[in-house]
């Protein structure tokens, strides 16, 4: 079976691309001698120095697991229209149910999910209003998760690792859909939801 990409040229796993940028935040933020000059770039007061720090690796883990979808996966190797881009459908596996029980694990990230989760739905700055948010493409409208794929498995285990969350991850289902479908997971009511489940 294939590894799911997270780049083709050159080819890039899912899994890697997400330890290199949790990594890369690690280097970047991980020195405490520099969290006052970060602090003061994003404006925070020292009181908030735990959930900013918290929000980082969760952010990270995150932001492309959106791309273990066959929509992505015929983008890249294909070269066809994504039917769903790859960072509105993270948002919206992150605010499903089964996800925000995972979260709930750990306090700093859960008590911080909504600005984990404005990062990662805009870390491509096409999410400006919430009609751009996985508009629903005109013809085909159901794709699936790639949760068969092994690396997808050991994708969730890296990620609960490096946020520290505990138990279960979510256990999705592997046919989404834009309309209510027999057999398939609807995210229109996910679309619709203001906020993600406390």
């Amino acid at each position: 079976m294939n590894p799911i990409l997270a780049k083709s040229k050159p080819p890039l796993t899912l899994l890697r691309h997400t330890e290199d940028v949790v990594n890369a935040i690690g280097w970047m933020f991980g020195r405490a001698s520099a969290w006052p000059q970060w602090l003061r770039f994003f404006k925070l007061s020292p009181e908030q120095a735990d959930d900013f720090y918290s929000c980082l690796p969760a952010t990270a883990a995150f932001h492309d697991w959106g791309k273990a979808c066959d929509s992505f996966e015929d983008a890249i190797l294909h070269n066809k229209p994504q039917l769903i881009r790859h960072e509105h459908l993270s948002a919206l596996m992150l605010v499903t149910e089964e996800a925000q029980v995972w979260l709930q694990t750990a306090q700093n990230v859960h008590r911080n999910r909504d600005i984990i989760l404005s990062a990662v739905l805009t870390h491509h700055l096409k999410a400006r209003d919430p009609e751009a948010v996985a508009p629903r493409p005109a013809d085909q409208t159901s794709f699936h998760l790639l949760v068969n794929r092994p690396d997808f498995g050991q994708l969730l285990d890296l990620i609960g690792r490096m946020v520290g969350l505990q138990g279960s991850p979510p256990n999705f289902e592997q046919v989404w859909t834009f309309e209510d479908k027999q057999g398939a997971y609807s995210i229109r009511p996910l679309r619709e939801t203001d906020e993600p489940d406390a």
